[in-house]
């Protein structure tokens, strides 16, 4: 059975529109979720199967501002974000909400400027290019 919750802002934008599939047994939940601007224009779209959830953020202008997954509401695999012109802004691998192993820095022009290795969110060495 697949359920639709929609939020709306107060002025009568809608805000969320999710659809849902709950095991009552399990109470595992697995679906879809759009969050909208108040402009009306699409924030992200997040698609769950339970705790885990895959995670695409738009800029308002609508271009793509961010890749990601999440476990239990953490960053936890690839991270990519954008710049609004397209270009790569950050790159690399999350782990419990923590920056965790190479990230790699791209000024706005897409030139790599700095790599940086992390052990979850603690800096360990950093390279400028």
């Amino acid at each position: 059975l697949i359920d639709t919750c929609k939020t709306y802002y107060e002025n009568g934008q809608l805000k969320i529109l999710q659809f849902f599939d709950l095991d009552t047994i399990s109470m595992k939940k697995s679906g879809s979720q759009i969050n909208y601007y108040p402009s009306g224009k699409i924030e992200a779209e997040i698609t769950f199967n339970d705790n885990i959830a895959n995670l695409k953020r738009y800029y308002e202008s609508g271009e793509l501002e961010e890749l990601s997954t999440k476990i239990n509401g953490k960053h936890d695999g690839e991270v990519i974000a954008y710049y609004q012109n397209g270009n790569k802004k950050i790159v690399g691998i999350a782990s419990k909400g923590y920056y965790n192993g190479k990230f790699q820095f791209f000024n706005k022009s897409g030139k790599l400027e700095k790599t940086v290795n992390y052990d979850l969110g603690e800096p360990l060495d950093s390279i400028m290019h």
